[in-house]
């Protein structure tokens, strides 16, 4: 009796075992239904749904293909080809617009300051960025094998055959301008309907010239990466006719190839035709896998140069100077490494095949002052955003990983495996997800309601130097000085950016009404050094009678 009552205890223990096992890994794997992230998960965690939308597709018969991030918008393509463009803060739907890819392979969405394109097949096309216009539809040579890269002067495809073609993006010229017209001879309303109309109405040089073919060592497998030695500060708002032309006299471009090299050129805008020259092969350990991370030179450190970043199946991550092609160091992880590595904020983030993902100094290599790593996490496979404290990533467990940005150390997770489509954002700090079916929501810190900018360089203060230190006090003088140089500059804008000398023209104001202040406080002064010279005249003429009367007393 006993024997049968231990057994049937040592059963029921078992299965009650199997039970609670069973539903940890279920609770594991799905602690919520559904395609959006309940709020309570996010607020244990210190995070908050910033938006949801939903993108204009058939879900019946398409699916969302691919999704970018580019200044403030985000850029969305599905399989027959459908771009969209909303608000990446407050998810508003910007504009859509339609092409019949016929079946064909839509890839390489990108974007730049002023046009979004992809290719559908071997087609390419380009959008206006801010209505989604079309503005080119052009065949391509040959089949391109990985997705098309927009520079600020050209349209980077890599083909089968060995070349990357690089696409002429020259907007027409202003009809304004063609006739005189300067924003001098045109009134504030004129000039901002002016603005807007060039905008709507922006279009590209078609020419019948074939496009410039730079040929590869190697067969391209992934796509090229573009660094500027010069990067216009100014939003996508502030477009004019001189900014949409190519302010860069060239810019550097970089891509890997089969050949275990990386190819870096300096394509040339300065002629008629764009032309390249080759500036190094650099030969690297392993193959290349993924294309290139770029961290573009700051002017806050003068001593640096734009970098790029590959990563080898061997292990090794080369820093490469964009301007000659020079490897600054090499960082060993161990393991192959299969993806891009990631800058943000001077950190480069490293994910490897197997283990996790390595932090490290952008511009050092290492921690800073040594050649170890600031951290390393296990079980990462995909950086997703960062802010100031914290890193979001992806775990081989499809959850959405919460890092400290310091040590590295795991903070807390939450399974997402119904979402397939994660964006990786350098730019700012929000996260963005996506279904197949073109659901996207936005996440963010509680705290963080404005984003951070990681893309635009902080503005340095300026510290007056004694040589320009004013000390007669002719503030008023100087002020107005600075406004008319800052007038004179804007007046090269070709009468675009009116908000800025809207601007301009107030604090010009302000400064003649500062000025004829000054004025009336000089000539208080004046007044006052003339009421003391007459007092002191009116002293000198007493002393001098009462020498004379001492004078004639001592005659007497």
């Amino acid at each position: 009796m006993m024997t049968k009552f231990r057994s049937l205890a040592g059963l029921v223990l078992a299965g009650m075992f199997l039970c609670s096992f069973a539903c940890v890994s279920v609770w594991g794997q799905s602690a919520w239904r559904g395609n959006i992230i309940p709020q309570n998960y996010l607020n244990s965690r210190g995070l908050q749904r910033q938006w949801t939308t939903q993108i204009q597709i058939n879900t019946a018969r398409d699916r969302l293909s691919q999704m970018i991030l580019d200044r403030g918008t985000i850029f969305t393509v599905t399989e027959n080809g459908s771009i969209q463009a909303t608000n990446a803060e407050t998810g508003a739907t910007l504009w859509t617009e339609n092409i019949a890819s016929k079946g064909k392979l839509v890839q390489g969405l990108s974007a730049n300051t002023n046009y979004v394109g992809f290719t559908c097949g071997s087609t390419l096309y380009i959008f206006n960025r801010m209505n989604g216009k079309p503005l080119l539809d052009v065949e391509i040579e040959a089949i391109p094998t990985a997705g098309l890269i927009l520079g600020q002067g050209c349209a980077y495809i890599p083909c089968v055959d060995g070349n990357i073609y690089a696409f002429d993006l020259q907007p027409m010229e202003d009809p304004f301008a063609e006739f005189g017209v300067t924003q001098t001879h045109l009134s504030e309303r004129e000039r901002k309907a002016r603005r807007q109309e060039f905008i709507d109405s922006l279009r590209l040089n078609k020419t019948y010239e074939a496009a410039l073919a730079v040929r590869a060592l190697g067969y391209l497998t992934t796509s090229p990466t573009f660094g500027k030695a010069y990067t216009p500060q100014r939003s996508t708002e502030e477009v004019s006719e001189e900014f949409l032309k190519k302010k860069t006299d060239f810019e550097y471009v970089a891509w890997p190839t089969t050949s275990q090299t990386v190819t870096l050129i300096e394509v040339d805008f300065r002629g008629e035709n764009i032309t390249y020259q080759e500036i190094e092969s650099i030969a690297v350990l392993g193959d290349l896998r993924a294309p290139l991370s770029y961290r573009p030179y700051r002017r806050s450190e003068p001593d640096t140069t734009g970098f790029f970043y590959a990563a080898t199946t061997a292990g090794f991550v080369y820093a490469i100077r964009e301007e000659t092609g020079n490897v600054l160091w090499r960082f060993p992880t161990g393991e192959a490494i299969h993806q891009t590595p990631t800058y943000v904020d001077n950190d480069l983030f490293i994910v490897t095949a197997i283990s996790g993902m390595y932090c490290i100094d952008a511009v050092s290599g290492g921690d800073g002052n040594t050649n170890e790593a600031k951290w390393w996490s296990p079980d990462i496979q995909r950086f997703l955003s960062c802010s100031k404290n914290r890193i979001y990533a992806m775990d081989k467990h499809d959850s959405l990983v919460i890092l400290d940005r310091v040590s590295g150390q795991k903070i807390s997770s939450i399974p997402i495996t119904n979402i397939e489509v994660r964006l990786t954002n350098t730019q700012t700090d929000r996260i963005y997800l996506a279904t197949n079916t073109g659901l996207i929501q936005c996440l963010r810190e509680s705290a963080l309601e404005t984003p951070l900018d990681f893309q635009t360089e902080p503005k340095q203060e300026k510290r007056p130097k004694l040589a320009d230190v004013n000390l007669s006090g002719d503030d008023a003088d100087e002020e107005e000085e600075i406004s008319e140089d800052e007038t004179f500059e804007e007046e090269d804008d070709g009468g675009f950016s009116d908000e800025e000398e809207d601007v301009d023209e107030e604090s010009l104001d302000n400064d003649e009404e500062e000025e004829g202040f000054g004025e009336e406080e000089t000539f208080e002064d004046e007044e006052e050094a003339g009421f003391g010279e007459e007092e002191e005249v009116g002293l000198d003429e007493e002393e001098a009678s009462f020498d004379d009367e001492d004078a004639d007393l001592d005659e007497e």
